[in-house]
């Protein structure tokens, strides 16, 4: 029987140490397939390991962003987290809004620039046939297919947003 190659401290991981080992090691690498970097790295190859690697991953991108909910988002634009009266109660609205928010405190005040072709504009694109998922994130030079205020400055703010906020998407597109 062959045997499971364990992580680099030689026993399997909670998803807090994981945690931790990305803020404190691996801080700078880009989202985009970091769990298979890191297994790598650190030769691990069993596949719930990996796993919590990538869920690990996008927690501490957005503790290092200070945002992993929407309260958080609202706090810190100091502005209240209850829903508006004015967007109504349809569910992809109230999505819509929650997930604008958050895009605003990430972007950090970048807006997308419309007017400039050279610009690159991100978003997170979705497997919508056998269960939802995020799929892959994409960019746009100057056509809007989705609202403006959810297209993000990098390709990194994109993959958290699609993987971190997967339900509000799913309300969003419905």
């Amino acid at each position: 029987m062959e045997s499971q190659r364990v992580d680099y401290y030689g026993k399997f991981k909670s998803l807090d140490d994981w945690i931790e080992t990305i803020q404190v090691k691996f801080s700078t690498l880009s989202l985009i397939n970091i769990e298979k970097k890191i297994a790598e790295v650190l030769n691990v190859s069993d596949e719930s390991e990996i796993i919590k690697i990538r869920e690990a991953s996008i927690v501490a991108y957005g503790r290092q962003h200070n945002v992993l909910t929407f309260e958080d988002a609202c706090n810190k634009l100091k502005i209240t987290s209850q829903i508006p009266n004015d967007i109504g109660i349809r569910i992809e609205n109230i999505a819509r809004y929650k997930l604008s928010i958050i895009c605003e405190v990430l972007n950090d005040g970048w807006v997308p620039n419309w007017n400039d072709s050279a610009q690159l504009k991100y978003f997170p694109w979705f497997n919508m046939g056998g269960g939802f998922s995020c799929y892959y994130t994409f960019y746009h030079y100057t056509i809007a297919s989705v609202p403006s205020a959810l297209y993000l400055k990098t390709k990194d703010m994109s993959y958290y947003m699609g993987n971190h906020y997967l339900s509000l998407y799913k309300d969003f597109l419905g």
